[in-house]
């Protein structure tokens, strides 16, 4: 049985871009999609993805329930070996590899950069990826010569400084409208950027999620357009003290604190 996919995110399967960022506010299937996705392009022969997140320690744990969960969904577990840190695909033997950059043995960057033959890498939850470097490290190994190759960017919008913002929006944005709100998305020539929110999933949204969700709108509005909606945020927007003064005791705390960064 195959899952419908929503006609928002149908681009993932129709682009021919090399970069696919794909931004949301909570409730609006994100992941799901990119694991279905992801699931269906070992189909094809001679894929190798590297599906990653900033902190996993353990992918049986995280990361592999929820891929077990798509191929239950299409009733296709026979075409799949599941193993503790991968899944190949049977019929093509194309292989989806999980794992984290931050772990408990350490940074992996750069065991992941050298695996051979990467076509597809996705880089899920990377509002938590603090830095850009170990994604553009591990990208210039997504060279394979036997199938088109992707980098697939899932996450929910942070703050305007964050990298992904700085490399594939600030310079080449466009505006769509949810809501009466304006987001701010790619337009950059190489990223096909698919933004979507939990009014684009709420068909299989929980009665309970959907009340939580009318409660703030109702009762904060700038947590509304930020969580759900996914709304850029600028950097003055998380600051926590705001009202300091040069050469006297701010007006928020009683002494001066400084910043000794060695």
């Amino acid at each position: 049985m195959k899952v419908n996919v929503p006609e928002v995110y149908h681009a993932l399967y129709e682009t021919n871009k090399p970069i696919i960022l794909l931004t949301g506010g909570r409730g609006s299937a994100k992941s799901f999609n990119a694991a279905l996705f992801t699931k269906r392009l070992t189909y094809e022969k001679d894929h190798k993805i590297l599906y990653t997140r900033y902190t996993m320690d353990s992918a049986e744990k995280s990361i592999i329930p929820e891929f077990k969960e798509k191929i239950d969904l299409e009733n296709d577990e026979v075409y799949f070996n599941v193993n503790k840190t991968d899944i190949t695909n049977r019929l093509t033997i194309s292989q989806i590899l999980f794992s984290g950059i931050k772990t408990s043995s350490g940074n992996q960057t750069a065991k992941l950069k050298s695996i051979q033959g990467l076509s597809t890498f996705v880089v899920d939850e990377a509002e938590e990826w603090v830095s850009g470097d170990e994604y553009e490290t591990i990208k210039l190994s997504i060279r394979s010569n036997k199938v088109r190759n992707r980098v697939i960017i899932i996450m929910n919008p942070s703050f305007t400084s964050h990298w992904v913002y700085e490399k594939y929006i600030k310079g080449t944005k466009k505006f769509i409208e949810v809501e009466g709100v304006q987001i701010e998305i790619s337009d950059h020539p190489d990223v096909e950027h698919i933004h979507t929110t939990y009014l684009d999933n709420i068909q299989n949204l929980s009665k309970e999620f959907l009340l939580d969700v009318e409660d703030i709108k109702k009762n904060n509005i700038e947590k509304y357009n930020y969580k759900l909606l996914g709304k850029w945020r600028s950097a003055a927007e998380g600051q926590i003290l705001t009202r300091w003064k040069k050469g006297k005791f701010n007006e928020e705390l009683p002494y001066s604190y400084g910043l000794d960064w060695g």
